[in-house]
């Protein structure tokens, strides 16, 4: 699918349930203008505007996950909308200013997005949620931290070197339980979400650095999906 038509669909999905936006499919200004509008209303949702102990993530009752989806489909409209005048003055400024904020500000003292406010509550899939939002940072050319900072990329192998250490071989012959912590409920299971973003991580990673490992380790993690039912041969 093309950036232009994903950023549409992804603005109807969004829009359904709220006042209708005029579109124009293949017109850039109408679709960022639209996903401006969009953004514009997430972010009265967004305490980091005004309290810097709230910077990465959403008021209640939106969890902390939810907030690395959003700054990583946000990310996707800052590449293509950053030369329209849709976010102010500044231009696209506003807007990676409070991106930037907010994936470096959740990243953790390890710089694997398990920062000390999630961690006795996160899963595999909350923390696989902010390592897709880094790895779009990384493969859209997101402006990266200084020198002495870790990246974008490695960030984002930081989230997938992680997750694949927890990988089990003693139960169920693989796969990453839900959970990461063993006090938590829906650590005794696995689930089709926190592997398949091991999966897309590490396919993503090894089109990005041409690494053979990942593209490994991604295979295995697809062939157990296969194997323990939660993918079928037509990819449902």
């Amino acid at each position: 699918m093309k950036l232009g038509a994903k950023l549409i669909s992804t603005l109807f999905l969004l829009t359904t349930m709220a006042n209708a936006l005029s579109i124009k499919a293949g017109d850039v200004d109408s679709v960022c203008n639209a996903t401006a509008q969009v953004i514009k209303g997430t972010l009265n949702y967004y305490g980091g505007l005004k309290n810097p102990a709230q910077v990465g993530v959403f008021y209640d009752p939106y969890y902390w996950w939810e907030a690395g989806e959003g700054w990583g489909g946000m990310i996707i409209n800052w590449q293509f909308c950053k030369n329209n005048d849709t976010y102010g003055p500044n231009n696209n400024d506003t807007l990676e200013s409070i991106l930037y904020d907010a994936l470096m500000s959740q990243r953790g003292s390890g710089n694997d997005y398990i920062p000390s406010s999630q961690s006795l509550t996160e899963g595999n899939d909350d923390q696989a949620f902010w390592g897709l939002a880094v790895l779009e940072a990384a493969e859209r050319n997101f402006t990266n931290p200084p020198e002495k900072e870790p990246g974008w990329l490695a960030l984002s192998q930081a989230v997938f070197n992680t997750m694949w250490a927890r990988w089990d071989t003693e139960n169920c012959g693989g796969g990453l339980r839900w959970q990461i912590f063993t006090w938590n409920k829906g650590y005794d299971y696995k689930n089709t979400i926190s592997n398949s973003c091991l999966f897309h991580i590490g396919a993503r990673l090894a089109r990005y650095t041409s690494n053979d490992t990942y593209a490994e380790t991604a295979t295995t993690v697809y062939k157990w999906l296969l194997g323990s039912g939660f993918v079928v041969d037509n990819g449902r």
